[in-house]
């Protein structure tokens, strides 16, 4: 590599990292717990997610309901503004096969209405310090 190439290289590598280190620079950290509205115990699996027009923000809910979002990576935060928030959250177990047979069945732990943006009712505005959203969700009833 010449050094015409090299100079070349070396500045859009650094011209990339300014620009990675600039896209997450305005990330506010948001983490919270999630709980059932009927004894307030917590939701022990399942992901949060948080949607607006331009970014999409996951977390993972803990076995204490906890969850800590993040949007390129895990647990650094969201750019400020309102989003939507959605939960998916099932327990996997064993299906009606053989126990060795790889089929497992999964089983909804809450109401289908907090799967999706549009109906599960929950909004956050993310602000420019750190933020804590926690929130109740109803379990899945047949």
């Amino acid at each position: 590599m010449n050094n015409k190439n090299r100079f070349a290289f070396v500045f859009l590598v650094l011209l990339f990292s300014i620009c990675l280190i600039g896209c997450n620079s305005g990330l506010k950290k948001l983490s919270g717990r999630v709980t059932y509205a009927d004894n307030n115990e917590p939701l022990e699996t399942g992901i949060v997610c948080f949607v607006n027009g331009s970014t999409f923000a996951r977390g993972i809910i803990e076995a204490d309901g906890k969850y800590t979002a993040g949007s390129f990576t895990e647990n650094d935060g969201l750019p400020p503004g309102t989003y939507q928030v959605f939960v998916d959250a099932a327990k996997k177990s064993l299906g009606k096969k053989t126990p060795d047979a790889d089929d497992f069945e999964y089983q909804q732990l809450i109401d289908p209405k907090f799967s999706r943006p549009e109906t599960s009712g929950l909004t956050f505005v993310v602000k420019d310090s750190t933020n804590q959203f926690d929130f109740k969700v109803d379990r899945y009833s047949q």
